[in-house]
């Protein structure tokens, strides 16, 4: 089938220039690891807290696809943290070159648990897939000449009870960025070559004025241009869009008929920088912002941050209805930090009946109560006894004690200290372990 064009430029720039750029023989070196990846985010996010994941020879397979796979960084993830348990990674993507790099980093892993598909996610309709449980498609449908085709087609293979990670390009912050796209498509019109279009591109931002919005936000912008294909990929990419917050409530669930769950990612694209209160103090106008739509919040958050670049989110049928929920009381509180809980354990007595301001990296403030029912809670949270549980041993006042560990429960999930889990969710390896278990078992590869 005869592409369109916009689509054989696309296919062109990956296989001159594979993204995002790396070197198979790194992985002796790292292992690469993405935050929305991280499978008890995705549990508590997206499956609200109840994923079963079968260890090999049991059950039916956890399915995942990754859309537009690249270099294979997210494939390479799923398939490493897993590979261990009955799951079947697929990666789909339409570069030849990229493919190549991904295939030899599997390789050197020793990963078995990956399907290889070279091809567009456009022609999802016509390769006869079966439906997946989880799909992450990251930095591709702002690159397709009609995104919705493409969610569309990631829909149609999408379980009911399943979800998606999606990124795509935030417009404000990405003004600067832009601008330089004009620029470098005028004094390129006439430049077939790639590599001369990238170097004219360099010799502009040689030469570009200290009032120039990209040089001002030059720092922004460093890391992704200090290779020719990174700096490809960001200031001569073919086919670009960005979205707004209300442009992408209309693309995600006025078009597309899924529901955003939640915005995730690290420092300025948590979910914390899409709540007006993360800017605004206390007061009048600040509650009369609360009292309108949560997306209309968003967009006003949107706005006042100005340099989000990028929108990164979960997406499911069910929406906030596929989080976990404290009310569920068969599911297991833990702390993703356990210096946390090492804190409030040793300084209870510092603090007492007072309240601790903290500062998360990147996040803003937690504001924690030392109170005896929240210490309580504390030593009793160990990832292992249910809420259920946890109520029963305290005994006395259990809605007292209740009602105590949801304020502490929610007070850390906006920072995502906190998560919820199923009694059948695995027991997940760290990165650092992960790659000391393949250094021990394939270092000799190398």
């Amino acid at each position: 089938m005869k592409q369109p064009y916009s689509l054989e430029e696309v296919q062109k720039q990956y296989e001159n220039y594979p993204y995002p750029p790396r070197d198979p023989n790194d992985e002796y070196k790292r292992l690469v690891m993405l935050y929305a990846n991280d499978l008890h985010l995705i549990n508590h996010y997206c499956f609200k807290g109840e994923l079963s994941i079968p260890k090999k020879g049991e059950g039916e397979p956890f399915r995942i696809l990754v859309a537009g796979a690249g270099t294979g960084d997210s494939v390479i993830e799923f398939a490493e943290v897993l590979r261990d348990y009955n799951v079947e990674v697929t990666y789909l993507d339409i570069s030849s070159a990229s493919i190549e790099i991904a295939k030899k980093r599997a390789e050197i892993r020793g990963l078995d648990n990956i399907v290889w598909l070279h091809e567009s996610l456009l022609e999802i309709p016509n390769l006869n897939l079966s439906k997946f449980d989880y799909i992450n498609c990251v930095g591709v449908l702002h690159h397709l000449a009609n995104p919705l085709e493409g969610l569309l087609a990631l829909k149609s293979i999408l379980k009911k009870d399943g979800a998606m990670h999606i990124m795509v390009y935030a417009q404000y912050g990405r003004v600067p960025v832009y601008m330089m796209q004009e620029l470098a498509k005028r004094i390129n019109s006439n430049e077939a070559n790639l590599q001369k279009r990238v170097e004219n591109t360099k010799a502009i931002l040689k030469n570009l004025p200290d009032r120039n919005w990209f040089k001002i936000s030059y720092k922004r912008w460093q890391e992704e241009i200090k290779t020719d294909i990174g700096l490809y990929d960001l200031l001569l990419h073919s086919q670009d869009r960005a979205y707004t917050i209300p442009q992408l409530y209309d693309f995600i669930e006025k078009e597309g008929g899924l529901k955003i769950i939640e915005f995730i990612g690290n420092y300025n694209r948590n979910k914390i920088a899409y709540n007006p209160a993360s800017y605004l103090p206390k007061g009048e106008l600040l509650e009369k912002i609360l009292a309108k739509p949560k997306e209309e919040q968003q967009a006003i958050a949107e706005l006042i941050a100005g340099d989000m670049v990028k929108h990164s989110f979960y997406l499911s049928y069910e929406g906030e209805g596929s989080i976990a929920s404290p009310e569920n009381l068969e599911l297991v509180p833990y702390f993703r930090n356990l210096e946390l809980k090492s804190f409030i354990i040793n300084n209870y007595k510092k603090f007492k009946n007072s309240r601790v301001k903290l500062e998360i990296k990147g996040r803003g403030y937690l504001e924690l109560e030392f109170t005896n029912e929240i210490v309580a809670l504390v030593e009793k949270i160990d990832g292992k006894k249910s809420i259920k549980e946890i109520l029963n041993e305290i005994g006395k006042d259990s809605k007292k004690y209740f009602k105590s560990f949801k304020k502490l429960y929610y007070r850390l999930f906006q920072f995502e200290l906190m998560l919820l889990k199923s009694k059948k969710f695995p027991l997940l390896l760290s990165q650092k372990q992960l790659q000391k278990q393949f250094l021990e078992k394939y270092s000799n590869r190398g």
